[in-house]
Order: C-alpha cells, then structure tokens, then sequence
C-alpha cells in the first residue's frame, strides 16, 4: 500500500494511448481471419493460451484450464461488462450472440484505462455490429468435421467410421434503422457431440439421460438477444439484452474435473454518452448478470450449483482541453450468490473509481498516467503511467510502468466465496482450511517501439513483470484401479510469486490485394516455482496472409508454430493407459502431458454471390494431419474442416 500511494502522488497523471499488448481487429480484420468458433478468435493471438474441447466450449483463463488465480479476464459487450465467470472459469461461448455478430474486438493485455475501465493484467471488449438503415436480415449455418476421430457414435449401435461431425452452428438476425432509431433481434443454435472419447466417457462421467443405445454425449445450446439504439440531439442511448440456455459441462479446479451442467445466462444492459457542454461529456451505464448454473447427473453426483446476480452502476465524465484529455469515473457493483445447500444468500459489493489524465508536453512528447481505486473488504489502488516520444512522423517509443493492487474479493472468485463466505461449506469439507491472507500484487515495466507507415505496421516491445501474492489450488491428478481420474494431492497456495521477461512483436504488411500479419512472442519465467507456467509456449508464431484475386473471391492460409508446454499438476497420468469398453468395442487410450513444439497449416476459401449477399466457405484446419492435443485430457485433434453458407439482405 505505501509504494502505491508514493506513485500515486509522485507520478504524472497520465492516459494509456493503447500501445504495446493491446490488440484490435476490426469489421475487415475479422472477414479477413473467417472466424468459426470463439476458440478461433485467441488462437490467433501470440499471448494467450487456452483449452477447448471439440471446438465447442471456450474456457479460458491464465493458462487454458483454471490456473493460476483463475479466470481474471473480464469480458465486455460494447464497453459493458458481462460475468460469464462461475466455479472458477470464464465460458465465454455461454454469451448470447453468435461470433459472426462481431463488428470488432479489443484485447488488451497489460495495464490501461480503456472504455473507462482500468484492466490491470487483461480484457475482452466484444462490440457487436451496429443497426443499418432499412430492414437487413442475416445468417449463416456452418458444420465440420475432424479425420481421426471414432465419431459421435463410437460406442453405440450405430457406430460409423464417417459420422465424426462438429456443429452445426445456426444463428439468424434481423434488424432496422429509422433515422435516429434502430433495432436488432436475433438467436443462434448449437447442437455438438463431443466425439472426445477421453471426455465423454473417461472424464467427463457422462450426462445420465444421454447414455442410451441411440444417443451420444452432447452440448446443447439456444440463446437469443436484442439491441436498441436511439441517436437524440445531444445523447445517444443503448439497450442490450441476451439470455442464454445450455446444457453442457464447466472445468473446475474445485474437482479437478469437467462437470455436466445444465445452465441459464443472462444479462441486460442500458447506457448511453453525450457532450453536455463544449468539450465536456458524460456518460452513463447501468447493467445486471444473472447466471444459474444447476447439476446435471452424473456418476459422482457432484455439486455445482451457481445462482448469481450481479448488478452495476457506472458514471464518467471526460474533459477535453487544449493538449490533453482527462476524465473520472464512479462505478458501484452489488453481487449476491446464493447457497443452495444452506439457503443462505451470500452478498458482497464494490464501489471503484476510475481516472486518466493524458497530456501533451511538446509536439514529440506526451505523457500519461490512469489509476483505480477501490473499496470492497479493503481498499486497493492500482497506477500505471508512462511516456510516449514521437521520433518521427511513422515512428514512436514508449515506456510505461504500472504498480496494482487485487483483493479476492474483485475477482468473483471462488476461492474467495469458500474462504471469506463459506460458501458451499457442506459439501465443500476439503476446502475448510482455505485461506486468503494476502492481496494479489502486479507490477511490470514496459519498452517498446512503433512504426505505422501507409502499409505497414510495425511493434516490438520488451516487458518484465512481476506477480506477487497470487493464490491458485495446486491440486496434482492421477489415476485409480477403475481408470477414474482423482485429485492425488491438495494444497491450496496464498502467496506464489514469480518474476517474467517477454518480448511481443507484430508485423502487418497490406500490398494491393494481399494482407499479411505476422505475430510473435519470445517468454521466460526468470524466478519462481516453474511447476505452473510450464504448461505456457516459451514460443508462439502466428503467420498469416490473405489474398484476394478478385472482388467475390477471397483465399486465406494461417501457420501456427508453438514450443513445447508441459502439464505439471498432470505428470502422474503420463503414460498411463485407460480401456473404454461401450456396446462391443474396447479401446485403449494413453494420456500424454508433454506437448512437443507442433505446427499447424489452416487454408481456407470464401466465395461471394449476388453482389455479396450470399456466401459459401470451405476452411480447411491443420492440412497437414498433425498430432496434437487442445488439453492433456483430451484426444488427438488432425485435420479438420469447416463448410459454411451465410446470407445477407
């Protein structure tokens, strides 16, 4: 706390203008990638990794399962943000819009004030397409499927060496424009067997009712939303609203296990921005969450039950002056979870302000400073400030600096509702001696270099960061004589530090009518226990370019290079051999926790019609047929390919 408050009035008080780890696709940037699965949109970027199963569920957090302190990256939807996060995961594929609805994305990776929030380590900001005059309709159905895969119904009656499917994925939308108002309707339909064996039947304990004769382990999902806008004269408003229903499953650390889960999302949200005298604007958000989360059966009958609702208040205002910007905001946010086995309701709330003051001290010199400040069960400041010079008209270095505090309590996280509120206290009996003494603490220091010419874009940058006080299970799994997965040991860790040197660099060529992207990440843990972050690539490579001939033919190719990761808390399974027996056939499966450095080859084509109204792609993943895994318990993942149809009038 007192090397927070020396920063906070010894600094410059400055904003974050964006560079260094903070990505942005645009519309043209997304057609460009052809997007299929939310799992598509972080594969592509150098800094995350994640973990999936069948392409269906994305689950992400600091290391793809629940790892280190869980799921801190907050996700917004047009600058409002939506809890997906439960039992320790964010599942982002719960959000109730379909990916082909995005205008743009934002990621941002570091510390920053960004849409008025301060991200400390990391967020999503999702911003869906925008309402067009007249009346428009659109959709699109895609479905794929993967070689060397037994298929959905490997172990039933009507087992099938070519019935190995993903999807489909249906999702439609309507909207329309007047003038100053416009509205938009839509749904999407998800219909996926997990064909992962490994899943389905050895570590997923299977949904009770899909277990038949004709049927196969399956996620289900229906989901729908709405969105108004009004343009007055001097503010604009917005209402968002979505729900979501799903039966599907959610990893846990808590069971070190995916569990089946029948499960209900959703949020609503209105806002809106306008400048009430010159120069001087204000803006405002109100929003709500609600998510359930109730167990589907399952062989263990474990308990994940998670009835939450989240609401939040939010104001800002923002001044422009001659060489600079500042603004400040206040943000009020009230969660209550509800204990189903005691009934109880178990309440916490938070109340934050945000600033930013960026200012312009030369015409090569400009320096900023953004801060957050906080009170839940204890007060946390969080600073970042830096410098940007401006060497020439293409060219600027920057460096920046940041020092943030964490309570648990700000994560939602549910350590934090075990320890500090006993939640699930009945059933949760190997959790009693949890505790969470200590806050979080980051802090990093930043270099780094950009050139933006007319077709070129160039950023490399050097950062170190350290993490201190960070609290995770570490919970090591092995196997029993029936080849059930089970948590060997348990401990749960308040006060892990670790020390981290990286250098992400970026290249973006646009000639004519090809683009060529070029991302790369070079990391090393320079102190701490090395058990945890060796499940992340030392390396990622991500090359890709897009070619368009003509205007109704569009050609993408995408290579993927990652070094080798490690599964530490896994190394017990390593080797080890489970038979699966199912209607007749048996087959025999070995768990690997060491990934080599592999590299994936995707290429995909779209061809427009009527005037681009109309539209077929065939997307070809890993062509090359390589071996590898999305998690360590999952199978064996080769070449895969998508067909997609999709209309707009």
């Amino acid at each position: 706390m007192k090397e927070s408050i020396i920063l906070f009035f010894f600094v410059v008080v400055f904003q974050n203008i964006g560079f260094g780890q903070k990505t942005t696709w645009k519309s043209e940037d997304l057609l460009r990638i052809e997007l299929e699965t939310w799992f598509d949109l972080f594969s592509i970027s150098s800094n995350w990794v994640n973990s999936t199963n069948d392409d269906a569920n994305i689950q992400f957090s600091r290391n793809g399962l629940a790892g280190i302190g869980g799921a801190w990256w907050p996700v917004y939807i047009n600058g409002v943000q939506v809890e997906t996060e439960a039992w320790g995961t964010n599942s982002l594929h719960i959000i109730p819009f379909d990916i082909s609805q995005l205008d743009s994305v934002v990621i941002i990776e570091k510390p920053m004030v960004y849409e008025g929030v301060f991200t400390e380590k990391g967020g999503v900001f999702l911003y869906m397409k925008d309402n067009e005059e007249g009346l428009r309709s659109e959709g699109s159905i895609s479905f794929g499927s993967n070689s060397g895969d037994p298929g959905p119904y490997a172990y039933t009656e009507h087992i099938s060496p070519n019935s190995e499917r993903i999807g489909p994925f249906i999702n439609g939308q309507i909207s329309y424009r007047d003038n100053k108002f416009g509205i938009k309707v839509g749904g999407s339909h998800t219909t996926h067997p997990l064909t992962d064996n490994l899943l389905a039947y050895a570590r997923l304990k299977p949904f009770k009712h899909t277990v038949t004769p004709t049927s196969q382990v399956k996620i289900i999902k229906n989901s729908g939303f709405l969105k108004l806008d009004y343009s007055g004269e001097v503010f604009n408003h917005e209402i968002l609203a979505g729900t979501s229903e799903a039966e599907d499953f959610i990893y846990t650390e808590v069971y070190t296990s995916e569990v089946p889960v029948s499960r209900n999302f959703s949020y609503a949200s209105i806002q809106g921005n306008g400048e009430i005298l010159k120069d001087l604007s204000f803006s405002y958000q109100a929003g709500y969450n609600q998510q359930r989360l109730e167990n589907y059966p399952n062989k263990d009958d474990l308990w994940v039950s998670w009835n939450q609702d989240i609401t939040s208040l939010k104001t800002s205002i923002n001044q422009k002056f001659q060489r600079g910007i500042a603004q400040i905001g206040l943000e009020y946010k009230f969660f209550s979870l509800k204990d189903d086995l005691s009934g109880n309701r178990l309440n916490m709330n938070n109340i934050s302000s945000v600033y930013f003051i960026d200012y312009q001290l030369s015409k090569k010199i400009s320096v900023f400073y953004s801060g957050k400040l906080s009170r839940n069960e204890d007060y946390d400041l969080k600073n970042h400030t830096g410098l940007n010079y401006k060497v020439s008209n293409t060219n600027t270095f920057y460096t920046e600096g940041s020092y943030s505090q964490r309570s648990p309590a700000e994560d939602n996280s549910i350590w934090y509702w075990i320890a500090k509120k006993g939640f699930g206290s009945d059933t949760l009996s190997a959790f009693d001696d949890v505790q969470l003494t200590y806050n979080p603490i980051y802090k990093d220091i930043r270099f780094g270099w950009k050139t933006k010419k007319e077709n070129l874009l160039l950023s490399v940058s050097a950062v170190f960061s350290k993490h201190v006080n960070e609290y995770f299970a570490d919970i090591d799994l092995n196997l029993n004589e029936k080849g059930e997965i089970f948590p060997e040991s348990l401990d749960f860790i308040n006060n892990y530090s670790a020390d981290f040197f990286r250098i992400p660099i970026r290249i973006n060529l646009n000639h004519n009518k090809t683009f060529q992207e070029l991302r790369f990440t070079w990391s090393r843990q320079v102190s701490g226990n090395r058990k945890f972050f060796s499940m992340l690539p030392k390396h990622k490579f991500i090359y890709s370019i897009n070619w368009k001939p003509e205007s109704s033919l569009k050609i993408w190719a995408r290579l993927q290079i990652q070094s080798r990761t490690s599964w530490a808390n896994l190394e017990s399974l390593d080797g080890k051999e489970i038979r699966l027996q199912r209607f007749g056939t048996v087959s025999t499966y070995s768990y690997d926790t060491n990934f080599n450095t592999r590299a994936l080859l995707d290429l995909g084509f779209k061809k427009y019609l009527w005037e681009e109204k109309l539209a077929f792609s065939i997307d070809l993943r890993n062509i090359t047929d390589q071996f590898y895994r999305k998690n360590p318990l999952s199978r064996e993942h080769r070449f895969t390919f998508f067909l997609k149809t999709s209309f707009l009038f």
